[in-house]
């Protein structure tokens, strides 16, 4: 009980930063008597804190909460006549998880792996972009125009760095997890194709996020896309939890975004599935790469422009 203070025993002054249990007087008899003989009247402790110290008093009253639930088990055994023996043979209960379709299950350190994964391939666009916002800024691009460098090649550039960055680091953090945390992958072939459609995708929005930078006044623009718009884009795709809890409506728009396609088609391969299964996956990371590239060539400033 928040702020009460014991008539016979004041709290002290100290008290505004602790926490006391206060015990009624005759606590053990009144006890006793309820437990043995069954008397109505049942003692309560009480749990006096200051108003700044419910974190302390929260794990005080969930100590009490655990003791009192350890007595109750053990007098339910005694009533019952059980012996803590008979029940030893619990914890040889063995529980075997499987899905309904028989596939193989997917755990959480896998999960996340894949989550994670196609979230931070999203960053690789931003960071480049960010890149060539610079030179921009440093009048380079102009350099490379008056080198007769046509915008596809710089453009294409862009996307090859996207890509190859991509692909690289993805290799690495599914490595990382292979050995910490027995991430297994049942063909690594089929990953490596999952993960170069996925990073093909990945470039298209590179080229797209870098035709942005040069159309745009400031870098705050990148920054709101790599803090906002990507954090969004990742959890609708699934890569911060599953969005298979969510409405039928809210997983078909997740399915269609980058990283949505991409986690998919890498749970279709933990899960054992054929490559196959993950063609609509693998056609819409295919499509993301094509129609991201187009759409940055149309934006994409031309000579003079800049």
């Amino acid at each position: 009980q928040k702020g009460e203070k014991n008539k016979k025993y004041p709290l002290r002054k100290d008290f505004l930063n602790g926490l006391i249990i206060q015990v009624p007087e005759q606590f053990t008899y009144s006890f006793l008597r309820h437990q043995f003989f069954g008397d109505q009247d049942v003692p309560i402790l009480t749990i006096a804190y200051s108003e700044g110290n419910t974190l302390a008093a929260n794990m005080v009253e969930s100590l009490v909460t655990d003791i009192q639930d350890q007595f109750a088990f053990g007098n339910f055994l005694q009533e019952e006549n059980l012996q803590v023996e008979d029940m030893s043979a619990l914890s040889a209960v063995k529980v075997n998880r499987q899905t309904v379709d028989e596939v193989p299950s997917v755990s959480s350190a896998a999960y996340y792996t894949i989550g994670m994964s196609t979230m931070f391939v999203l960053y690789v666009a931003t960071t480049i972009a960010s890149f060539a916002r610079r030179e921009k800024e440093l009048q380079m691009y102009n350099r490379i125009l008056l080198s007769d460098v046509s915008p596809w090649t710089y453009l294409s550039s862009a996307f090859i760095s996207g890509m190859l960055i991509a692909y690289v680091q993805t290799c690495i953090l599914f490595g990382v997890s292979t050995l910490l945390y027995d991430v297994s992958i049942p063909s690594v072939s089929s990953f490596l194709f999952i993960t170069l459609m996925l990073c093909f995708g990945v470039g298209g929005f590179t080229t797209l996020l870098t035709a942005i930078s040069f159309r745009i006044p400031t870098e705050k623009i990148l920054d709101a896309i790599s803090s906002v718009v990507i954090t969004f884009i990742a959890f609708l795709g699934g890569s911060f939890i599953p969005i298979s809890i969510f409405p039928d409506w809210f997983q078909t728009i997740g399915s269609y975004t980058l990283n949505g396609a991409g986690l998919k088609a890498y749970m279709n391969l933990l899960q054992q599935y054929d490559i196959a299964v993950s063609s609509p996956q693998l056609v819409t990371m295919l499509v993301y790469g094509c129609s991201l590239f187009i759409i940055a060539v149309f934006i994409f400033p031309r000579k003079g422009e800049v």
